[in-house]
């Protein structure tokens, strides 16, 4: 954005940029998690713990509170959190990924009150 505001405002500055960008020194990504369960009350978020030891993590966005209801993930409003994963290496991201799928999938991001169902009164 600013090289694109030197064009007009500081041609030194935009003249001073290197014709080839710097190659990339890192590798990254952004994952949504998914929360195939549902419950209650979030009793606990032992998957967040464990995805913040993660050699390539470097943050986490927690939108699940412990001691409030948990949905399942259906679109973005439902997303339990957001996570960046950086490293030099690829395959460590890739192989970081997979292990957070696999805690989605196994449901073990959460330990959660199962939702009370609603029983039905009997018509006579």
């Amino acid at each position: 954005v600013r090289s694109n505001l030197d064009i007009f405002v500081d041609g030194a500055a935009f003249d001073a940029l290197p014709a080839v960008p710097r190659p990339f020194v890192a590798s990254g990504t952004i994952v949504m998690l998914v929360s195939y369960q549902e419950g209650e009350e979030v009793q606990a978020t032992p998957g967040f713990e464990t995805i913040k030891t993660l050699p390539s993590f470097t943050t986490i966005t927690e939108s699940v509170v412990v001691g409030m209801p948990l949905k399942l993930t259906v679109d973005l409003f439902d997303c339990p959190g957001v996570v960046v994963l950086v490293h030099d290496d690829a395959t460590v991201i890739d192989a970081d990924l997979a292990t957070i799928r696999k805690l989605e999938e196994e449901c073990k991001l959460f330990e959660v009150a199962p939702r009370k169902s609603k029983a039905r009164k009997a018509t006579e």
